[in-house]
């Protein structure tokens, strides 16, 4: 009798600490910002106008949501390098999921970090992800966009660029 009593007691004060820490409201310090830059915004615009309607575009995708390491000794050192990596846009196909192409965007912060961009532009293609960069514009031509993404897509046809296009 004395045991179960204690016990009553036990299960009654684990029950109170544990309701008094759980109705406490924590704060974690982050701040919201935007998803997009006014520059990724500008060319998701363009973007959207280029691509067929039954295709849509996600933004910032981690590259492991859309290629994976495959097991075997050099397993976990391929997943360490892609699994904190995103592509600024994907370009799929909503029946499928299937990637049609991946592209990003290059603006001044890519300057200095051409290991990063080499280690993305080397996974893509290992992948057997089309994949293209695009610098910064204030403007883009959707011709222009079509043209990459076709080249991207099948670069056994692609085209030298023009000495104007370099």
């Amino acid at each position: 009798m004395i045991i179960m009593f204690i016990l009553i007691i036990i299960i009654a004060i684990t029950i109170l600490i544990l309701t008094a820490f759980g109705n406490k409201e924590t704060k974690i310090p982050v701040a919201r910002k935007t998803l997009l830059t006014k520059a990724e915004i500008n060319f998701l615009q363009t973007l959207e106008k280029t691509i067929p309607e039954n295709l849509r575009i996600t933004c910032k995708c981690r590259m492991e949501d859309i290629m994976y390491a495959k097991k075997g000794n050099e397993y976990q050192k391929t997943r360490n390098r892609i699994k904190s990596r995103h592509v600024d846009f994907v370009v799929y196909d909503p029946q499928t999921g299937y990637t049609i192409v991946a592209i990003e965007l290059d603006d001044k912060s890519h300057e200095n970090r051409q290991m990063q961009d080499n280690i993305k532009n080397i996974a893509m293609k290992s992948a057997g992800i089309p994949f293209f960069r695009q610098k910064v514009q204030k403007e883009y031509s959707t011709e222009e966009i079509k043209r990459k993404i076709y080249e991207a897509c099948n670069p056994q046809e692609a085209k030298p660029a023009s000495r104007k296009e370099r």
